[in-house]
């Protein structure tokens, strides 16, 4: 095969019915009308083909928002990552920081006790001590709450509380795990009473706290049920949805035939738009959480950046997304017929082709990279994970396989890649 003729391994090609002239056979096509041209090998009409790739992007949007919420609510790991960086955020700092100084004011009566430290002739002023330490006490707090000691105290508080949840929802509960009442809270009780330790009271009173105070309800046991139910969906979604957008995806490329090439550019191109479509309905919802929830214009920063927060991974699933479908764009433009995209292939022949252990290894270390640092995790899923390595190494010995094609008289003997065609040496001797 002469180094000229391009090969396009994305169409299908019928070696046994292919004679001696089927390059001019190929070449006659090319003075069809274009609409005749995209019919040949086509096994569905494009709006079907079309329909099928929405169909797969929406599966895909699908199962992007049930892995997030599987990842939040279930990984123990992203939810004490999550904790952190909300601690980390001053708007956040600063409402954590004013229900703690109101859960201990609720809970001890602080003008009495400031009135027990004062002396006789003015001990009636407790009250208006404490009324004017409130406002200092919370700023206090707050940079309480910004030291290494308390962010480590509140970590770990929402490591254990999330650690007891994930195991009431998944109802795999320990003999050290209550249930008796049915309800999930988190425990915030100590960071009160640190808070009335830095406030000056005394042990005694610290001590005498109510067993409640600070506890924060985050499942009530009416819900239980309702969210064991809806944990056990949303496990099964995350993986069904990822499957059965790839299965649809596949199904429009194998139906594409001849136009299986630029298929793949739209299953791209879709894949960038429902990632987009993702970030900005993102982008919408987190700027209306504080009007929609009707809170205080001091509480609404805190909710925001709640929110963006909350939503990092997501925002990461999406950002995964646009650049793996600019990925796949890049791909199909690589594979295509333009004079530059063939300058790429005939430079990549030499790194791909001469020496394919080198080529497969550097392919392997850059996959399990990029399987190793990719949002959500899909390592901890066998059935992605494994997708995607398919998926990989399919398109990687595509492209070498349309290499060998293409620059057959550049390989040596040794180098032949594809089953059935001649070498440049045979070439040469026919």
């Amino acid at each position: 095969m002469a180094s000229g003729q391009s090969t396009d391994i994305f169409q299908p090609v019928d070696r046994q019915n292919q004679s001696n002239n089927d390059v001019d056979a190929v070449s006659d096509t090319e003075t069809w009308p274009s609409d005749q041209r995209a019919d040949l090998g086509r096994r569905a009409p494009m709006w079907a083909i079309h329909t099928l790739i929405v169909v797969a992007t929406v599966l895909g949007v699908l199962s992007g928002l049930s892995t997030w919420v599987e990842r939040q609510l279930l990984d123990t790991d992203q939810w004490v990552k999550v904790a952190d960086e909300l601690i980390a955020d001053d708007e956040v700092r600063g409402v954590l920081a004013a229900y703690l100084v109101d859960e201990l004011y609720d809970s001890v009566d602080v003008a009495e006790e400031l009135g027990t430290r004062l002396p006789e002739d003015v001990d009636g002023l407790g009250g208006l001590v404490a009324a004017a330490l409130r406002g200092p006490a919370t700023g206090g707090v707050e940079r309480l709450l910004n030291t290494d000691a308390f962010r480590g105290l509140w970590v770990d508080v929402n490591e254990k509380a999330h650690e007891t949840l994930v195991r009431i929802l998944r109802d795999d509960t320990r003999p050290s795990i209550s249930t008796a009442d049915g309800s999930v809270t988190l425990d915030l009780g100590e960071l009160v009473k640190q808070v009335g330790k830095e406030f000056g009271l005394s042990l005694n009173v610290v001590d005498k706290l109510p067993e409640d105070v600070g506890v924060v309800t985050i499942v009530e046991s009416d819900d239980l049920d309702a969210a064991q139910d809806a944990v056990r969906l949303i496990e099964a979604l995350s993986v069904v949805l990822f499957v059965l957008a790839v299965l649809v995806y596949a199904a429009a490329l194998y139906l594409a035939g001849q136009r299986r090439r630029e298929t793949i550019r739209e299953v791209g191109l879709a894949l960038m738009i429902g990632s987009a479509l993702v970030l900005v309905g993102l982008w919408l919802a987190v700027g209306s959480v504080g009007d929609a929830a009707g809170l205080s214009p001091g509480a609404e920063g805190a909710a925001r950046a709640a929110a963006t927060i909350g939503t990092g991974l997501l925002r990461g699933l999406a950002m995964a997304g646009l650049a793996f479908g600019a990925l796949v764009v890049g791909y199909a433009a690589l594979a295509g017929p333009s004079a530059t995209a063939r300058r790429l292939r005939e430079m990549l022949v030499p790194a791909l082709l001469t020496r394919p252990v080198v080529a497969w290894s550097a392919a392997a270390a850059l996959l399990v990279v990029a399987l190793y640092f990719a949002p959500g995790d899909p390592l901890q899923s066998w059935v992605r994970g494994l997708i995607f390595v398919a998926w990989f190494v399919a398109a990687f010995e595509a492209l070498r396989r349309q290499l060998a094609h293409e620059f057959t008289e550049a390989l040596p003997v040794s180098a032949n890649l594809v089953e059935g065609e001649p070498t440049g040496s045979d070439v040469d001797e026919e």
